[in-house]
């Protein structure tokens, strides 16, 4: 990940992005709705793999504005820690979870997942648009596998006709990397060492791979 251009980016955007999930104008609701379709599929794979959550744990990587970990907070997660190195992205989840009352219950970093010295595993680790920008992903997989004691999910942006030119000259023009994956590469990523078996959704705008540890 070419991280410098990707968290100055997510910094300096951090608002916006958390209206993606949180209401916004009629025009982006709208916009969302049809280009952006791939947040709510992934959320809904996600939360139906994360529930029930009370007394569980979860590490969230490229938590950006926190909204994942607020919500398995606020449904009884008993602790929820976010990782992302963009620090506006951290500023905002930082206030959201005071504003809520959760910060006993959120921890938000700043840093690189690959670096940050990371305690006690998580019983689901996480990690939604993070592989976007990622040129080599295996590494971080294994990681998150690491740092799970039951769980990891990602999701993987696919190759699409109309999306993904439109994507890569969008971000081309902010001067960010952005890739995109075939289902067979995520296959594999879902056979690495560690991983008893994997559960891969297919979206339009991409995949939403599953990895068990037990």
């Amino acid at each position: 990940m070419e991280d410098k251009p990707v968290a100055t980016y997510f910094s300096d955007n951090a608002l916006q992005w958390s209206r993606h999930y949180q209401g916004g104008s009629l025009a982006l609701r709208w916009f969302n709705r049809v280009f952006r379709r791939g947040l709510r599929q992934r959320w809904d794979a996600t939360m139906r793999r994360a529930f029930p959550v009370e007394g569980k744990t979860f590490l969230d990587v490229g938590c950006g504005t926190g909204i994942y970990g607020l919500t398995l907070a606020r449904a009884g997660a008993k602790h929820v820690t976010g990782i992302d190195f963009a620090p506006g992205m951290i500023e905002l989840a930082r206030h959201l979870a005071a504003q809520e009352g959760l910060s006993d219950r959120c921890t938000f970093l700043l840093g690189d997942f690959m670096t940050l010295p990371l305690g006690e595993k998580s019983d689901l680790v996480i990690a939604m648009g993070v592989f976007d920008y990622l040129r080599e992903p295996r590494d971080f997989w294994e990681k998150m596998i690491a740092q799970s004691r039951g769980l990891v999910i990602g999701s993987f942006p696919g190759h699409g006709w109309l999306r993904e030119p439109i994507r890569k000259l969008r971000y081309r023009r902010k001067g960010l990397p952005v890739y995109f994956y075939h289902q067979l590469e995520v296959e594999a990523l879902g056979q690495v060492p560690g991983l008893k078996r994997y559960e891969i959704d297919v979206f339009g705008a991409g995949y939403v791979l599953a990895g068990y540890l037990a």
